[in-house]
């Protein structure tokens, strides 16, 4: 019983179990104090979008006292957006902008730009503003950004392209237009040098419960949920394209509602309550870089985190989760192998050196496998863990044998 007590193997595995107790302790207060934040951007509000229905979607918002932003098109085309030739334009309508006006007077609606017409410019690409001259551009951004200014009494500061399709002179038009935020999709062109605000659409209605209730396992500091949505979503409008019922979608609003740490946002109040979002940060989130793909996989949350805008940085608070579960592993099964090995080697330490020097080769080799390629995932340096605990149980076992063999030689020398 002594010779288990004395057992380096039950300190290893002692350590561990403090390591984990921590970690647990860290996740749940990380978790409780964690806020996400949820965008709702509905598009294509025009002349001729229901008006009817719009009133009942900003309606469950009010009731819910939830903001949402409205990317308007300021002279929609009469007929199709798809065909580029010369349409009769519908400036937005009076009554139309009565309704806008009755919801940001009460805060609840952040009224964004959404391209000029939504027409596109050829049969080629759905694009109102990629290709088109840099002048060109700044003339429909300037005009449709003054109208809605005058309209409605506020300013307009963001700019939701039709398709959610630019290019990088649309981002120069912009800030020279005196816009200062962009809301497109995940995938898009960007300037790191540019001065705006990034804040691509991340998921649809359908997503949100799925996001959210994972999201307070998510290692972002602040997760951000932009849910793109149209009134084509819903099956009353469209029963090809639709894929939720306004009942449901009511009903997601009353459950979010629940959600003590869920904040409801606009693009416009994310600018000034969520740090980085910038031009470089919507570049690394479409790259995903390898620290970005590790971190994803240790947490497990690949498909969880593409509902959400990836961060750029890495908080102190996450590096330490994330060394903290692999110096678990580790230290955990460096205390097993230390205490099975006592057993299995007692008598046999020519044998234990054998395993020791041959877990250091395979150690090695591991660590040459694995990062071989600059994208490392959890399974990987789970393996590697193992290997350098089986590695420190084994070394740690045959360096203590050396220390009490010596010990006894001069014991019986003194």
């Amino acid at each position: 019983m002594n010779k288990i007590q004395k057992s380096p193997g039950l300190y290893f595995i002692a350590i561990s179990i403090v390591f984990l107790f921590i970690l647990g302790i860290s996740y749940h207060f990380q978790a409780e104090k964690k806020k996400i934040f949820i965008v709702f951007r509905y598009d294509d509000f025009s002349s001729i979008s229901n008006t009817d229905f719009e009133s009942k979607i900003f309606e469950v918002f009010r009731s819910h006292n939830m903001p949402i932003t409205v990317g308007v098109i300021p002279f929609s085309v009469s007929e199709v957006g798809y065909d580029p030739q010369s349409q009769q334009l519908n400036e937005l309508s009076p009554e139309k902008i009565t309704l806008l006006k009755k919801y940001s007077e009460q805060e609840l609606v952040d009224v964004a730009l959404h391209g000029f017409a939504h027409q596109v410019t050829s049969t080629d690409q759905r694009t109102e503003f990629a290709g088109v001259p840099i002048e060109s551009q700044e003339e429909k951004l300037f005009t449709g950004k003054k109208f809605l200014e005058k309209s409605l009494g506020t300013p307009i500061d963001t700019f939701i392209p039709p398709w959610n399709s630019y290019d990088l002179n649309t981002l120069k038009a912009l800030s020279n237009s005196g816009f200062s935020t962009i809301s497109a999709s995940k995938i898009g062109d960007a300037d790191e040098n540019s001065s705006l605000f990034f804040i691509p659409a991340t998921c649809k209605l359908t997503d949100i419960k799925r996001g959210i209730v994972t999201a307070n396992k998510l290692s972002y500091s602040n997760p951000l949920m932009v849910v793109l949505f149209h009134d084509y979503d819903f099956k009353e409008i469209d029963e090809t394209r639709g894929t939720i019922t306004f009942p449901e979608f009511a009903e997601i609003i009353d459950w979010l509602s629940a959600q003590k740490n869920v904040n409801i946002i606009t693009v416009d109040s994310a600018t000034k309550l969520i740090p980085d979002l910038t031009a470089k940060r919507y570049i690394m989130a479409q790259a995903n870089p390898p620290l970005s793909a590790f971190i994803e996989s240790t947490y497990s949350e690949e498909e969880t985190a593409d509902l959400f805008y990836r961060e750029s940085t890495v908080s102190f608070g996450t590096w330490l989760m994330v060394i903290g579960f692999y110096l678990t592993i580790c230290l955990a099964i460096a205390g097993l192998s230390s205490l099975v090995s006592g057993y299995v080697f007692k008598n046999r330490k020519s044998v234990l050196r054998f395993f020791s020097i041959s877990s250091i080769a395979v150690t090695i080799l591991l660590v040459v496998y694995i990062f071989k390629d600059p994208f490392v995932y959890r399974k990987g340096i789970t393996l590697l863990s193992v290997s350098l605990g089986i590695l420190i149980g084994l070394n740690t076992l045959l360096l203590e044998s050396r220390i009490r063999k010596s010990n006894l030689e001069i014991n019986n020398t003194g």
